[in-house]
């Protein structure tokens, strides 16, 4: 493997293996990296289980297949030396002799170790994975993976994937469905580059055209979302532009929020523009305190600047009505420095209400009728 790919495979474990018509592999502390050690995986423990049977019908079944907690090192490539030319693209490739198919695959923990930082990624589950490249050189995956426990479908197509190793752009194209939203990425990969650039376009939307579904339990907002986005750069500097997310509800309401990030991988150059109003939120009622009651009508405005986790929150204003008279506004700048925690608040809060009872929510629970109030803070 070495020899032909420069990749090393070395084990510093305990390595067994079963004898069955479905063997079991299991190897301990593996190590994969390449002979340049621009990057290096290790894990701390593998198991893999095959049925030989399927081998006769051309498919490669993988009952299951499990990765231990793993630490991945990729190493900036110092190399001086560039090709100066592209090589001549290769020939078709005739399909996969063997159909890989995966039927449950767990990784746990694993910590992406770059230049630039580090990232910590939860366990993930993937089930009913597949491999499959046709006879045009289109290479076409699909899987469901389980993250933050949401059923996700992926489904993506490498194409002209011959001309990728004659040095030109691999196009792709990548689908991925779930309760909650749509996403598709279409675009390319330049990797004849020193730091080899992406560009794509991100589009997405609610699955259901009249309703959106969410993780909170009895709580589904009438309406849709819809996303779109450009993305160009490199796997270290890459900025996303044009972003602009529409929520259009009943009635009036709707949500905009437009803008950009320098930098998506390290959420870095944030800025943002938001604006919407709401008409009658019945949804928004069982997330309110019981003593606001409901929400007749709102509107909010506010910039969003900044990079994780120092955000700023500028030309804040924030207007609402509830049906029992309630008339609240709160405007200002929210700025976190250097923690989770607001460190530089300026705001100012207006209200007024027909009864003191509508605005108890501002006052005490138990207060007295004393008739209409206003006030300022």
């Amino acid at each position: 493997l070495e020899s032909s790919s420069d990749i090393r495979v070395l084990h510093r474990g305990d390595v067994h293996i079963t004898r069955t018509f479905t063997p079991t592999l299991t190897v301990d502390e593996l190590v994969v990296a390449n002979t340049g050690r621009q990057y290096r995986v290790e894990t701390g423990s593998l198991e893999v289980q095959i049925r030989l049977p399927r081998l006769l019908f051309g498919q490669l079944d993988i009952p299951h297949l499990i990765i231990g907690p793993t630490r991945v090192e990729i190493k900036e490539d110092k190399s001086t030396t560039k090709p100066t030319a592209a090589p001549e693209p290769s020939k078709k490739r005739s399909s996969l002799p063997l159909t890989p198919v995966l039927h449950d695959v767990r990784i746990s923990r694993v910590e992406i170790i770059h230049k630039g930082g580090s990232l910590l990624l939860p366990d993930i589950r993937v089930g009913e994975f597949t491999l499959k490249l046709n006879s045009d050189n289109t290479l076409e995956l699909g899987g469901q993976v389980t993250l933050a426990r949401q059923n996700i479908h992926v489904g993506a197509v490498l194409r002209d994937e011959d001309q990728y190793s004659g040095g030109k752009p691999l196009n792709f194209s990548i689908g991925v469905q779930s309760t909650l939203l749509d996403l598709s990425l279409e675009g390319q990969v330049d990797f004849a580059r020193p730091d080899p650039v992406v560009e794509a376009t991100v589009r997405g939307w609610t699955p259901d055209g009249g309703k959106i579904v969410t993780s909170i339990q009895g709580v589904e907002i009438p309406g849709k979302v819809t996303i779109e986005a450009k993305v160009k750069g490199t796997f270290a500097q890459l900025p996303v532009e044009g972003i602009k997310a529409t929520y259009q509800g009943p009635e009036q309401s709707g949500v905009e929020l437009q803008g950009s990030i320098a930098n998506v991988i390290k959420l870095e150059g944030v800025q943002f523009d938001l604006t919407g109003k709401l008409e009658d939120p019945a949804w928004l009622t069982p997330l309110l305190p019981e003593s606001l009651g409901a929400v007749k009508s709102g509107s909010i405005s506010a910039q969003i600047s900044g990079g994780y986790p120092n955000f700023t929150v500028q030309d804040f204003d924030c207007h609402g009505k509830t049906k029992v008279g309630l008339d609240l506004s709160l405007s200002g700048i929210f700025d976190r420095a250097n923690s989770l925690e607001p460190a530089n608040i300026q705001s100012n809060l207006v209200f007024s209400a027909p009864s003191t009872r509508a605005a108890r929510f501002l006052i005490f629970e138990a207060i007295q009728e004393f008739g209409a109030i206003t006030g300022r803070c």
